[in-house]
């Protein structure tokens, strides 16, 4: 998994983050990346996919995160992607409740 910062009001809100990543909460952006891709949420776009480590946006990368390994083969990530972003349009998306 992939974090970045958000950027808000033309400043990353890196430095408060640097204080609420460590009570488990902040403002961040999360992409997944799987084979050299990375799959993300957005209200702009819904599931999109992107060059790792660069988001579009605005947002500010911050690190990577391990949280697996995947034994499916790409063409059906593929397709499980392709079904979902129908399901998981832009309009789809709530900031709270359904989100990146």
């Amino acid at each position: 998994m992939n974090l970045y910062d958000l950027v808000l009001d033309n400043n990353p809100t890196t430095k408060i983050n640097n204080i609420t990543i460590k009570l488990g909460f902040g403002a961040f952006h999360t992409g997944i990346q799987l084979y050299g891709s990375e799959f993300s949420f957005s209200s702009d776009e819904g599931i999109y996919t992107c060059p790792p480590y660069y988001a579009p946006g605005e947002v500010v990368f911050r690190k990577s995160i391990l949280i697996g390994h995947t034994k499916t083969a790409q063409k059906s990530l593929q397709s499980i992607f392709m079904e979902l972003s129908e399901k998981y349009e832009a309009a789809a998306y709530k900031l709270f409740k359904q989100n990146c």
